[in-house]
């Protein structure tokens, strides 16, 4: 079974040639780009997505980022 699976996306003109020339530049092949964007992508929204349940907890515990700063001294420790 195919690990792997094509798909087609339609991009503006300008931003093909640019991959088209990133691709070029790098030796890399397109789809090597795209992958690298997704990874990097996902991994930004994970880390968007821990922010905001550190946020609404902070809030929760009512901790001021001073407290915040205080506990991750303590931890470190």
């Amino acid at each position: 079974m195919k690990s792997t699976k094509n798909i087609s996306i339609s991009l503006p003109l300008p931003m093909c040639k640019f991959v088209e020339k990133l691709a070029k530049e790098e030796s890399r092949t397109i789809s090597e780009l795209v992958r690298e964007a997704l990874r990097q992508y996902q991994s930004k929204t994970e880390w968007q997505k821990i922010r905001l349940w550190g946020s609404h907890l902070a809030k929760q515990k009512k901790l001021s980022p001073k407290d915040i700063e205080n506990l991750i001294d303590e931890i470190r420790k």
